[in-house]
């Protein structure tokens, strides 16, 4: 290689490596790397390993569901904030986290997980109507929804069949705590 194109290279390498918020991956720069930051430049806290994660089926919001929350609120909420990782489907129409309960009655047992996916049925201003859990039938998991610009946020509570009222509870609880931070 020549020495003129080799520094071309380098500098390239240097100033994007600063680009980017949080120095997160410049998205579309390098086709199939997954950005590891929000819309906010906040760090998630898991590595992204799925550069589809943020998709034309996700982005009616820049609400980021790993990041929405303190680790101070997730404890109040009996949380493991350590216990975040990806929600990830297969199809990718839905970004979000899941995290396991850090009370001995609920860890290990119970998961809540919230995701949002575009909805053209959504308002365009930030909206929440009073909460109720819909139970999934089985009673072995309760999910609220809100809707946040042009997406709809899911946020269900998941655990042993027979506790659909105390799975709707807990739902309802991260819920409350999400729409309070987004100031809905």
């Amino acid at each position: 290689m020549k020495p003129g194109v080799l520094i071309v290279m380098v500098a390239i390498t240097v100033s994007v490596t600063g680009c980017g918020e949080g120095g997160g991956i410049v998205p579309g720069l390098f086709p199939g790397a997954a950005r590891q930051t929000d819309d906010h430049g906040r760090d998630l806290p898991f590595r992204v390993t799925n550069p589809r994660r943020w998709n034309d089926q996700n982005d009616g919001t820049t609400f980021e569901p790993c990041t929405g929350l303190t680790e101070e609120i997730l404890r109040e909420l009996m949380i493991d904030p350590s216990s975040a990782e990806d929600a990830e489907t297969s199809d990718a129409a839905t970004r979000g986290c899941r995290w396991t309960y850090s009370t001995p009655e609920f860890r290990d047992v119970v998961t809540i997980q919230q995701v949002v996916a575009n909805s053209d049925s959504a308002s365009a201003e930030p909206t929440d109507r009073p909460p109720h859990g819909a139970d999934d039938g089985s009673k072995g998991s309760c999910s609220t929804r809100f809707a946040h610009n042009a997406a709809v946020v899911t946020t269900t509570a998941a655990g042993p069949r027979g506790n659909g009222e105390t799975l709707c509870m807990l739902a309802t609880y991260f819920h409350l705590a999400t729409t309070k931070a987004l100031g809905i």
